[in-house]
Order: structure tokens, then sequence, then C-alpha cells
């Protein structure tokens, strides 16, 4: 899975994250979206419309074994998440998975970015590792 700086053309930042990365909510949104409610006749209104974007993309291991990153990775990850406006494309790299997304991350109900050290400690060192929760969402074109 690639992570990479959208519209910057040929000088864009890449960071490249392990393919054991789950996308957990994938199935948990759909375009339409309603509501419904009862009006002062007692008559009963639904109302519903198509949302052009916003998707959730939550990214995690299913198991504090798997998909690790450095704290390279981390800390960039981190630092492109200070900028909520920027947009980024995440492309799928598993054999049988190839789709691309542009997405930024979701920082309006949740933090952007959930990561704990894998040996329990924080390290100070730019190799060690960390379990990495992303929440990101799919933005419109």
């Amino acid at each position: 899975m690639i992570l990479t700086e959208y519209g910057v053309g040929s000088g864009a930042q890449s960071v490249s994250l392990p393919n054991d990365l789950m996308w957990v909510d994938e199935h948990d949104w759909t375009p339409p979206a309603g509501l419904a409610t009862y009006a002062l006749d007692g008559s009963f209104i639904v109302e519903v419309v198509a949302r052009l974007g916003g998707r959730p993309i939550t990214l995690e291991a299913t198991d504090k074994s798997m998909a690790w990153i450095t704290r390279a990775v981390l800390e960039q990850l981190y630092l492109w998440s200070q900028t909520p406006e920027k947009l980024f494309t995440l492309q799928f790299t598993y054999p049988t998975d190839t789709r691309s997304f542009v997405v930024g991350f979701r920082v309006q109900d949740t933090s952007p970015i959930k990561a704990v050290p894998v040996k329990g400690f924080p390290g100070p060192d730019v190799s060690d590792y960390f379990n990495v929760t992303l929440n990101l969402q799919e933005m419109p074109q």
C-alpha cells in the first residue's frame, strides 16, 4: 500500500504502508444517506441524499503482530496529518486489489493517527516499530 501526496506532481512524497493493514470499515458506509422523521401532522417523512464523499477508510492491523511501521514513517504521517486540507492518493498494492482513492486524514470525529510502540515503551530511534491505526476518508474530486 502506498500513500502519496496528491496534486504535487513529480516532487510528491510517498510512504509505503504494510499490506497487512486492513480496511476495517470498508462495508460500513454507503452513498445514500437518509433522515426519517415525523411531521407535526403525524405523517412519516424520509429524506434521502447521495453523499459525494467522506467514506471512512480506517486502516489497522487486526493482529498486533502485523502491520508495523517505523517511527520514521509514523513521523511523516503525523506531519502530514497536521494539515487537514492536504490530500493523498492511497494505492492498494495487493495482487488482487489495485484500487486507488483520493483521501485526507479524518479529523472531525477521531484522531487521524493512533500509534502504540511495539516494544511497550516509546523508542527514540527512527527504526523502532509501532502498531498504527490510520483514520482516513475518501475525498470528492
